[in-house]
């Protein structure tokens, strides 16, 4: 409990500080189109509209503050044609054409000599020449306000160093890991490379229906209004913390969001340590692969409540290993409490149930001496607590599928989704391996057939990698080109060492598959349950690696353990993974 106590108080702290450097250089923004007769109508940002038009205005307006960030970023969709500050014109004169319809990347400016102490008003003129077009204006926080965040997050670490009981070196890599996290958040604003998230049906929209009206939507109210509760109400305090202390609760849900998968980083570094007290090297390794692996970074500060998921999934690991090494029954509890948490923010949790309830029948079976009953209890006990969180979890979609008003108990969404997203499940597709593609096609596409995504493995290990996503730089397309040779070569070591380490404990050899027994079971029934999820879902985003990021650590421990060239292999992840996260784009 004391160490709890150490990781609420030094969390707390954090909390703070990342409000000051929020507050400091994110202001809230407020925006309204300016309509022909003189109108305002209020818009939220990003501002996004269906019909094509001429000009349409947008006006933004800051608080009065003693300064004004100096450098902004403008997207727009799909050409910026005029913008004035203070009712002076901005010249775009030094901005190329490309840039100003540049509806991905958009453009850096500096209005700094336009902008003065106190209220002031930006107005951008935009052309939408067909389709659906909008405009997004956010602040560029500068290189100090990032090593600002940076120290904002250090007492947090050093909390969860102190939870998890990590070495000092595992510390500095946890540390060391913000460079490239904080550098993936600079470039990346709170709706890109996200799922679900924009609009009042999205994941911002579900926390926002929580704050404002203190209960939880009918599950067929919104796109994700079916998922578990615990992430929106979570992010629900965080809206209220944002409007207390006045920062924008988008950005304040990306710092919940990055907190939420340190817990996680910082969960699985205290299993591997357990796991390989004595080598030293190999826990470093291990942790930084971890810390440094590229799709988790794309996800370290997305809106969604695979955030939560992945906290608790780290935590639980590792009480759950601490509990197969010590047998201390408080060990196991921490577990259980740990996986009904984890049911109710994502029913993906339900892999924990599994491998605690498989392991926990193991000691039923194969006592100590007089234990028996005692594992017997532990087995309902833990039972109980899972199945109350399974109960909470799925009470609302379960009614309302039984009242006809869903069309699925578990993913109620799934019958809302374009039939071009449909993917195969038959075995040569859930199975095999489109092996040519996989290594030619950087991106995997949900709808794009020649990406690969009819493939249960290509989708699995592609979206592994860099999601589901582009990135612009053509050195970072060859980086993803080479890391599925890299992520191959390792499958294929661990294949060996695994099988290897299987037939020697089959033959009385080895407790390598005894010790390992907790993460051997997370990673395999993480895999058969996106297995499932394709089959009951036969849809392309239904293989997305997000579902099953937890499952790093398993993979990981199994590099390590695949000798030298394995290891080289992970180091090159490391070191490729933040250079493709800090390079100038």
């Amino acid at each position: 409990m004391r160490r709890l106590a150490i990781f609420i108080l030094l969390a707390l702290v954090s909390a703070l500080a990342v409000t000051a450097v929020l507050h400091a250089n994110y202001p809230v923004l407020q925006a309204a189109e300016l309509l022909p007769d003189g109108e305002r109508e209020k818009v939220e940002l990003p501002w996004n509209f269906e019909e094509p038009a001429e000009s349409r205005r947008l006006l933004v307006e800051l608080p009065a503050r003693d300064s004004q960030p100096a450098i902004w970023r403008i997207v727009p969709d799909d050409e910026l044609r005029a913008i004035w500050v203070n009712d002076r014109p901005v010249s775009l004169d030094h901005i190329p054409k490309e840039l100003l319809t540049n509806y991905w990347l958009g453009f850096h400016i500096d209005l700094s000599e336009y902008l003065e102490p106190g209220q002031n008003r930006i107005v951008l003129q935009l052309t939408n020449h067909s389709g659906g077009g909008g405009l997004y204006v956010t602040p560029v926080p500068g290189f100090g306000a990032w090593l600002a965040m940076a120290a904002a997050f250090l007492p947090l670490l050093v909390g969860l160093a102190v939870l998890f009981r990590l070495r000092a070196t595992q510390l500095l890599v946890l540390v060391l890991a913000l460079v490239p996290l904080l550098a993936y958040w600079a470039d990346t604003s709170w709706f890109e490379r996200a799922h679900d998230t924009i609009g009042i049906q999205g994941h911002i929209g579900y926390v926002e229906w929580v704050a404002t009206h203190l209960a939880l939507p009918a599950p067929n109210a919104g796109w994700t209004y079916y998922h578990p509760p615990l992430y929106y109400i979570v992010g629900a305090l965080a809206w209220k913390w944002a409007a207390c202390f006045g920062i924008p609760a988008p950005e304040t849900l990306q710092a919940l969001s990055l907190a939420l998968w340190l817990i996680f980083l910082a969960g699985c570094a205290g299993a591997l340590n357990m796991m390989l007290r004595s080598r030293t090297g190999l826990v470093l390794l291990a942790t930084a692969a971890i810390a440094a692996w590229p799709a988790g970074i794309i996800h370290s500060v997305r809106l969604s409540n695979d955030a939560a998921y992945y906290a608790i999934a780290g935590a639980a690991a590792y009480y759950l290993v601490r509990w197969w090494r010590r047998q201390q029954s408080g060990d196991l509890w921490a577990f259980a409490v740990l996986t009904a948490l984890g049911l109710l923010a994502k029913t993906n949790a339900i892999v924990l149930v599994a491998a605690g309830g498989l392991l926990l029948l193991w000691r039923v079976w194969h006592p100590q001496a007089g234990r028996r009953g005692r594992a017997f209890g532990q087995l309902v006990g833990f039972s109980l607590i899972a199945a109350a969180g399974l109960a909470l979890s799925l009470a609302d979609n379960v009614y309302y599928y039984l009242q006809g008003l869903t069309p699925g108990w578990l993913v109620s969404n799934a019958g809302w989704l374009s039939p071009e997203l449909k993917v195969p499940v038959d075995a040569v597709h859930l199975l095999g391996m489109d092996l040519h593609t996989f290594l030619t096609q950087p991106w995997i596409r949900a709808y794009e057939d020649a990406s690969g995504r009819g493939y249960f493995w290509n989708y699995l290990l592609r979206s592994s990698l860099s999601g589901e996503f582009d990135f612009p730089a053509p050195t970072q397309r060859d980086i993803v080109l080479i890391w599925g040779w890299g992520l191959l070569a390792l499958l294929a070591l661990g294949t060996v060492a695994a099988l290897r380490g299987g037939f020697q404990w089959l033959r009385g050899r080895s407790s390598a598959v005894y010790r390992y027994a907790p993460l051997i079971l997370l990673g395999l029934l993480a895999i058969a349950s996106l297995m499932s999820l394709r089959v009951q879902a036969p849809y392309a985003p239904s293989n997305d690696f997000r579902y099953v990021m937890p499952v790093l650590l398993p993979f990981v421990l199994l590099g390590v353990r695949s000798g030298r060239i394995a290891c080289w292999l992970l180091a090159g992840f490391i070191v490729s993974s933040a250079w493709f996260f800090l390079m100038p784009v």
